[in-house]
């Protein structure tokens, strides 16, 4: 009886059927680095995680992708949403920036209620 070595080491080796392509990954990754990115504020010198504007979210910049993805020649399936984030979450170091930026009325009444409190 003669075993066929190579068909053996060769079972259970194929390659998914829903794996998502390299080239679609490479696209993904393109549009995602297509953002500007703000780097960590000096208090968190330490950390390299870099920020984006605080207007996104990942589901628009998912949106975004889909439409980059239909402009290009010729047009491109997108990938799932769930890859997209896969990739944003495990491959990049972003957040998207908060406002902490106080407003100039919030600043103002601040500095009356202030003012008030030595006055007492």
């Amino acid at each position: 009886m003669s075993l066929d070595i190579s068909k053996e080491m060769t079972n259970g080796k194929h390659r998914p059927a829903n794996k998502t392509q390299e080239t679609d990954l490479v696209l993904v990754r393109k549009h995602i680095e297509s953002f500007p990115k703000t780097p960590s504020h000096y208090t968190r010198r330490d950390s390299r995680r870099e920020y984006l504007d605080s207007t996104l979210t990942i589901q628009k910049m998912y949106h975004l992708y889909e439409e980059y993805c239909r402009s290009q020649t010729p047009p491109v399936k997108p990938v799932s949403s769930a890859a997209y984030r896969k990739v944003f979450g495990t491959e990049y170091n972003l957040s998207f920036s908060s406002q902490k930026k106080t407003n100039a009325r919030y600043a103002l009444s601040i500095y009356r209620l202030m003012k008030v409190a030595r006055c007492s």
